[in-house]
């Protein structure tokens, strides 16, 4: 495993009123794919967004390579990929119209990776749909696309593999493998689905 860390977590701690999810919890993410694991309920989705700096964190230390979530906040938000799958704010834009929001949200975006990735998760007949028209599995791609294209150091996945065909899967693993073979990037996945690849693999087990 590489000895140089990508993302350091110490003594996160983090609650909702009526469920206290994270108490002192500690964490080191190298590069490659880290699983997060566990049962409905035990927070792999909140975990995913406080690791993007998409939730804010109450106490600890949480950093990507030297950025600290809390004094450099959008410098952090640049470094982590994250889409909520959940969220409506895309149900009437168009598939393009976020691809192209892309490349002032991550500032190592790669137009030609997103022009493979569309090609090979068979993209291009759903660009100009707006996202209440596609499938679950055909979103799942959209996010799968500009995942692979973002460039982040960190890239932040929620049952990302839901209803996406087996070609589209073959395809992202593959890219996937190649991608970090040359880059370092830790891609944290929370997924029901095993990903077939041959990338080395942390877990985070969640209870």
């Amino acid at each position: 495993m590489p000895h140089n860390p990508l993302l350091t977590v110490n003594r996160l701690s983090f609650h909702y009123p009526d469920n206290k999810l994270f108490a002192e919890w500690s964490a080191t993410i190298y590069p490659g794919i880290t699983l997060i694991q566990g049962d409905d309920g035990c927070g792999k989705t909140t975990l995913l967004k406080l690791l993007t700096g998409r939730l804010p964190i109450l106490t600890g230390e949480l950093c990507i390579t030297e950025i600290d979530s809390k004094k450099q906040r959008e410098n952090y938000l640049r470094q982590a990929f994250w889409v909520d799958g959940q969220s409506q704010e895309f149900e009437n834009i168009k598939v393009e119209t976020y691809f192209s929001t892309l490349k002032t949200d991550y500032e190592n975006f790669s137009p030609e990776n997103l022009q493979q990735a569309i090609q090979g998760l068979s993209l291009t007949p759903h660009l100009e749909k707006q996202f209440f028209m596609l499938s679950t599995g055909t979103r799942r791609k959209v996010w799968l696309a500009a995942a692979l294209s973002a460039g982040c150091p960190v890239i932040g996945l929620d049952d990302p593999f839901a209803g996406v065909d087996k070609l589209s899967m073959q395809f992202f693993s593959k890219t996937l493998e190649q991608r970090l073979e040359k880059s370092q990037q830790a891609w944290i996945i929370a997924s029901y689905i095993a990903l077939e690849t041959a990338c080395q693999t942390q877990v985070i087990q969640l209870t």
